[in-house]
């Protein structure tokens, strides 16, 4: 657990994000159930503390924890260079929240050959590990990128599994005929 999170403004401003929290775990559901399981066991897995040896070690801010992911990152006005995240595993997203007053900025996929509008409000979902991304630029504002991730050696230590690759078939029974029609399925 991180030191800032250990103090009593630590404990308030995970008390302050678990509303958007819980959307951004709803997110997660939609997009990879598998992954929204596994964090949530993990989630269960800490607030039981069946471990004893990190028990003593935890501090009582874990057990307010609201998300499904193991790591936040606040980046305010900062460049982020394309990157890869060397500490998860392939099969898992990353979640990007995009906040702010900015006006404009782009999210470079640079593996892909991609570059997304990345305005404020905006959600984008990306594998980390397997895709360099960033933002090297923004216009017309104070920028802030909420970074969700998943650390894979705190799934090693609770003995998780990684979740599969998402695959479309999770999702027939969410869609319509009609909808499945338009895909060509």
């Amino acid at each position: 657990m991180s030191s800032l999170l250990r103090t009593v403004a630590g404990g308030r401003f995970i008390d302050e994000i678990s509303n958007a929290e819980i959307l951004i775990n709803a997110v997660t559901a939609l997009t990879n159930r598998q992954m929204y399981h596994i964090g949530m066991e993990a989630i269960n897995q800490l607030e039981d503390e069946v471990d004893q040896r990190w028990r003593e070690t935890w501090h009582a801010n874990l057990a307010l924890w609201p998300s499904i992911f193991s790591g936040l990152g606040v980046i305010v006005n900062r460049m982020t260079p394309s990157h890869r995240d060397r500490g998860a595993s392939a099969q898992v997203y990353d979640l990007l929240v995009s906040l702010g007053t900015h006006t404009s900025a782009i999210l470079n996929l640079s593996d892909v050959q991609a570059q997304l509008r990345y305005h404020p409000g905006t959600i984008v979902l990306v594998c980390g590990r397997v895709l360099r991304h960033g933002v090297e630029t923004w216009m017309g504002g104070d920028r802030i990128c909420w970074a969700h991730y998943v650390r894979d050696n705190v799934h090693n230590r609770l003995g998780l599994p990684r979740p599969n690759w998402v695959d479309i078939d999770n999702y027939y029974g969410l869609m319509d005929t009609g909808f499945r029609s338009r895909l060509g399925l």
